[in-house]
């Protein structure tokens, strides 16, 4: 198969379709092994930091794994599934849904114990991320700032399990194409609602953390419903 240089604002992106090519075309098959970091990096012409962000999102969607000391592996999965070229669209709209179910139940948690345990350093934290997203609503990098923020929240609630919990959502919210998460018109409605939260939290109000989270969340779930209608 030939392979044009790999030229993309998202490059493992890029990655993952050429991949997901190779395996539709049967070049590589379930359980077989795949080409090795250096045989991709020739064959994309991408770097090796690319290349492994393509196999953490293939890794996390159950496509590949990786058995340590060996290499990556294409998984042994369903029969069709490997060969569905709508698969990943139909991945975003199921996962978009059990990320906000997910989020209903962990965050409301996380932000009544950041009310309970944050430190000034925490408070500094989430002020600060607040300042620069107002500062970025239509810049590209607010995404990433709202993803930043409610991750500082779950490291404010000083527990490992729920913070390595909420670094898995975020993963996979990275994952998903970016129209599914926060739209630029959007933004200045979830800044006025981060500074909710975060006003709350500041002043250490547990209940007000939680009345405006599920706020906040309840507008991501009105989001979803117009990207997927």
């Amino acid at each position: 198969m030939y392979i044009k240089p790999v030229k993309s604002t998202k490059l493992y992106e890029v990655v993952i379709d050429y991949i997901m090519e190779m395996i539709n075309n049967g070049e590589i098959k379930p359980g077989e092994k795949l080409y090795t970091e250096n045989e991709f990096m020739k064959m994309f012409k991408v770097s090796k930091s690319v290349l492994r962000e393509a196999f953490r999102v293939l890794e996390n969607r159950g496509i590949i794994e990786t058995r340590p000391g060996d290499g990556r592996y294409m998984r042994l999965l369903t029969v069709g599934v490997e060969r569905d070229r709508d698969y990943y669209q139909k991945y975003k709209e199921s996962a978009i849904i059990d990320i906000y179910e997910c989020r209903q139940i962990i965050e409301v948690n996380i932000v009544r114990l950041a009310a309970m345990r944050a430190t000034s350093d925490d408070i500094d934290a989430l002020d600060k991320i607040n300042r620069e997203m107002k500062l970025m609503i239509s810049d590209t990098r607010e995404t990433d700032l709202d993803m930043e923020f409610h991750l500082a929240i779950s490291k404010a609630a000083h527990n490992i399990i729920l913070f390595e919990s909420m670094q898995n959502i975020i993963n996979t919210l990275k994952d998903i194409n970016e129209k599914y998460i926060l739209p630029h018109q959007e933004c200045r409605t979830l800044c006025a609602e981060h500074q909710d939260i975060f006003e709350a939290i500041a002043s250490r109000d547990e209940n007000r953390a939680v009345y405006a989270m599920r706020n906040h969340l309840m507008h991501f779930r009105d989001m979803i419903g117009e990207t997927l209608t």
